[in-house]
């Protein structure tokens, strides 16, 4: 089936079937002797298809579509060329279907097995679009254009550079960095932290996490709980002011969490 360009993740990937048989079920001396099906998607890095999942009992079953393995698959071949081992981006998808596997069984008789039923869990648009191609106008490819790269070898991911703004292919250029300070606010000291945001990206989540001791304390995440307010940086850039209350505590310790989420 044609949908317009959908993204999954492990959150948004539910796959749904339910078969319909006529001749009976499945079973090695029924009119099928067994079944299994292919998830199918197009996405921008190209035809996958997924490892068969073969068919046990019921008529209904779901499946995680991020959690199984796919290969290479070219829609074009009469035969349906299934190619090597692959990982799909599942950004961008713009195209989903399913391949049923049947084989026939020793009892006689009209058989068939299909799907009355079939829906894929995603989610509208592209968590990369705006990295892809933030990442395609610093000439990034293969695995240095993942989220997770650090082309540059400055200790900060992609997804960091891109969320604050930095070049991938710069160590010298880490983008916009957080300042902190302690600030006086109606006579009570805080620690005041303000962070660069990206504006118009809403698969961008910027959080705070909080840790009391670096060696035997563990770090809390606060998310956007300390945040005061914020404003205008740049065409691309908020500024987010944050303020931790200080009171009671002999030290505390403060990072920026940059993630990718729905």
């Amino acid at each position: 089936m044609e949908t317009l360009s959908a993204s999954m993740d492990a959150t948004n990937d539910t796959i749904n079937a339910q078969w319909s048989f006529l001749g009976g079920g499945v079973s090695p001396t029924a009119r099928i002797s067994s079944l299994a099906l292919r998830f199918v998607l197009r996405d921008n890095a190209g035809w996958h298809v997924s490892e068969p999942t073969t068919y046990v009992s019921g008529s209904a079953f779901s499946l995680e579509a991020t959690e199984l393995a796919y290969f290479g698959y070219d829609p074009t071949n009469s035969i349906v060329a299934i190619g090597t081992s692959e990982t799909p981006s599942f950004n961008e998808i713009d195209w989903v279907g399913f391949q049923v596997d049947a084989t026939r069984g020793p009892n006689t008789g009209g058989a068939n097995a299909g799907l009355r039923k079939f829906s894929v869990q995603a989610f509208p648009g592209s968590l990369e679009t705006a990295f892809v191609q933030w990442a395609n106008s610093f000439l990034l490819s293969g695995t240095n254009a993942l989220v997770s790269a650090d082309p540059d070898g400055d200790r900060l991911n992609n997804l960091y550079e891109f969320g604050l703004g930095g070049n991938p292919t710069n160590g010298n250029d880490t983008g916009i960095s957080p300042t902190y300070a302690v600030v006086a606010q109606s006579g009570t000291n805080g620690f005041q932290y303000v962070y660069p945001r990206r504006t118009g990206d809403s698969g961008l989540h910027y959080a705070l996490e909080l840790n009391p001791d670096l060696v035997s304390g563990s770090w809390s995440n606060i998310g956007t709980s300390a945040e005061t307010g914020s404003g205008t940086l740049d065409v691309d850039f908020e500024s987010v002011t944050n303020r931790i209350s200080t009171a009671g505590m002999e030290k505390e310790f403060i990072r920026l969490i940059i993630e990718q989420t729905p």
